[in-house]
């Protein structure tokens, strides 16, 4: 199943800061394997680092919350996206311009602390849970695979917003697919029930 629109999804980094005489870099993860809540019952997460394995990742960028100016780039060197054993790690020179320089500052400080990713899903499936009595208590979307990485951001404020956005048609369909399998097995509940009443009418 491909999942044609652009997500966005908020990861609390902690940055870590590194300065030099010519260098001001951060650090972070803008994504990592750990499940986490959409809605309710709705979670979604990465499979793991095989999610990355055919991703475009050729030239995403670094911009402050996803419409902001671009401080690091992959194609000019500032910037390195790799997935490894925790997630999606990141490095960016933020020396390059003063918008990157300001940013950098904002960091460091303690006024930016977390971080949003734009990605575009390949392949998923889902997990679920059930109580006793056959209904759904918990929905996992997971990500098998990812198409491409469009950006990272850190951000002022969480996309909470575009996270709902996102995941809403996903969502949507899964309380769809929920009602037509509860009116199901009601269905089937009443058709076993009917029949042993005949049963016992003989």
């Amino acid at each position: 199943m491909m999942h044609k629109d652009r997500i966005y999804r908020d990861v609390v980094v902690p940055f870590e800061v590194r300065e030099a005489a010519d260098e001001m870099t951060v650090s972070g993860y803008a994504a990592n394997y750990g499940e986490y809540q959409l809605w309710g019952k709705y979670f979604e997460r990465i499979a793991g680092p095989e999610a990355y394995k055919d991703c475009d990742m050729t030239d995403i960028i670094l911009r402050y919350d996803h419409t902001g100016k671009v401080l690091a780039r992959v194609s000019n060197g500032t910037l390195t996206v790799k997935p490894d054993e925790t997630g999606l790690a990141i490095e960016a020179d933020l020396s390059k311009s003063q918008a990157a320089r300001e940013t950098y500052e904002e960091i460091k400080a303690g006024l930016i602390t977390k971080m949003s990713w734009a990605f575009m899903v390949a392949k998923e499936h889902e997990e679920r849970e059930y109580d006793d009595d056959g209904n759904t208590t918990k929905i996992c979307r997971v990500i098998d695979s990812l198409a491409k990485v469009y950006d990272v951001a850190p951000v002022s404020i969480p996309a909470n917003d575009k996270t709902a956005i996102s995941a809403r048609a996903w969502i949507d369909g899964v309380i769809n697919s929920d009602r037509r399998s509860d009116l199901k097995r009601k269905g089937l509940a009443l058709r076993i029930r009917i029949n042993q009443e005949k049963g016992h009418t003989r």
